[in-house]
């Protein structure tokens, strides 16, 4: 699992004033005053909404007030200058929402999800873990689950952890002068998308966030926090596909139309779109593909039986957040095999590991199929005339009656 990189390089250390610098918020005197509060942990599958991982936000998705607790996710100090195994704390406690806009310093905001911080002053140790935990649906594949989500961080995420286990490092977060020469830095953002190493039962989600402010691993000073907003469940895009129509004769065509859905939440464009669809025998494409993907390259040509749509860029957006599609006019040879289906399918997955359909952001792991029938009425075979039960008996009967009649006759000429 990889995040989207962006230009990480971090502006000068942050000087604070002193009055900024000298307030140290000790992990057990947060816990004391904001406790951990329980909470009912919600159920997510891959038809869950986006909004589901947001901090910030209440059990409903609405956008908490400032300086309110945080009870759909937990905090707790790290004290282990270890970025690689995570160490279970021995408790965990409440974060508040916190909205930073200092002279200075800024925490670019999203639409829908604020940021969480220890506690109102803003101050973190070193390292902080944030916690986020769900149940998945009992009728999830845990093996077919992905989150995504993107996210901004003071001053970045350094490792996150699913069900204690390291599954990725996100390349970003951290700060940028906007505009160049203003003195003003503003959280820049990124993006991390988890797909592997989840279970039955209860998850949780773990990001391991580093303040560079001066803190310490046991001594904590302004800023620190982290904002997540969730992008997709399962996948950034979905795809689908059929024929129309669905029914053809020897020599006929039928309008192949592959539908790629965008299911990011808010929809954003999606970079590094791959597809490809290799047509079952006997069909070939009756003439070259068209698509309303962007910046795509689309290949294929009258014959061939092999389409496949790819970027040219790996930056450039291809799938728009309304979807795109890919439409080809495909063809039953008149002297192949008729009077049975093709059916083709496309199978998620990169095409390194053998799959068919990806993007930058992840993919619906379902397939896709359609299928086409031939038939043709001229080498039909015609029905059989059958009787019924009863035409049957009596019929028997019929046959019964004349022969007995005939071995009479035959006995009275003896």
């Amino acid at each position: 699992m990889a995040a989207v990189q962006h230009n990480t390089a971090q502006p000068p250390a942050r000087v604070r004033s002193a009055g900024r610098n000298a307030l140290a918020v000790c992990a057990f005197l947060v816990a004391a005053h904001f406790g951990v509060q329980a909470q009912t942990l919600p159920t997510i599958s891959c038809t869950s909404p986006s909004w589901m991982l947001n901090t910030g936000v209440n059990a409903s998705g609405a956008k908490q007030s400032e300086n309110s607790a945080e009870l759909r996710w937990q905090y707790a100090v790290d004290p282990i200058e270890n970025t690689d195994t995570y160490t279970a704390p021995p408790s965990w406690s409440t974060p508040v929402v916190k909205r930073l806009n200092d002279p200075v310093w800024k925490w670019t905001d999203f639409s829908d999800a604020g940021w969480i911080t220890p506690n109102t002053s803003f101050s973190a140790t070193r390292y902080t873990y944030y916690r986020f935990q769900f149940n998945m649906d009992p009728a999830q594949d845990p093996s077919g689950f992905s989150l995504g989500a993107d996210f901004h961080a003071d001053d970045t995420i350094v490792a996150i952890f699913v069900n204690g286990t390291k599954v990725g490092m996100p390349v970003g977060g951290g700060f940028a002068q906007v505009p160049p020469g203003s003195g003003v830095y503003y959280t820049q953002p990124s993006q991390f998308d988890l797909n592997q190493g989840w279970r039955a039962g209860t998850n949780e989600v773990v990001l391991q966030v580093l303040n560079a402010g001066g803190s310490t691993l046991t001594t904590a000073r302004r800023y620190g926090g982290v904002a997540v907003q969730g992008r997709s469940t399962c996948g950034g895009a979905g795809v689908s596909k059929a024929f129309s129509a669905a029914e053809v004769r020897p020599g006929g065509t039928s309008t192949l139309t592959i539908e790629v859905s965008n299911l990011t939440n808010p929809g954003t464009d999606i970079q590094q779109l791959f597809v490809e669809d290799v047509l079952p025998a006997p069909l070939v494409l009756a003439a070259a593909p068209t698509t309303t993907c962007t910046n795509a390259t689309l290949t294929g040509s009258a014959g061939d039986n092999t389409l496949t749509l790819s970027g040219a860029s790996s930056t450039a957006p291809m799938l728009p957040a309304a979807g795109c599609s890919i439409t080809a006019e495909v063809v039953w040879p008149a002297t192949a095999q008729c009077n049975m289906a093709a059916t083709n399918t496309i199978r998620p997955g990169t095409a390194a590991n053998g799959g068919q359909f990806s993007t930058a952001l992840g993919v619906d792991p379902t397939p896709a199929s359609a299928s086409l029938r031939c038939t043709d009425p001229s080498t039909a075979v015609a029905a059989v005339p059958t009787l019924s039960h009863w035409a049957l008996a009596l019929l028997s009967l019929a046959v019964g009656a004349l022969l007995w009649t005939q071995r009479q006759m035959w006995g009275r000429g003896r």
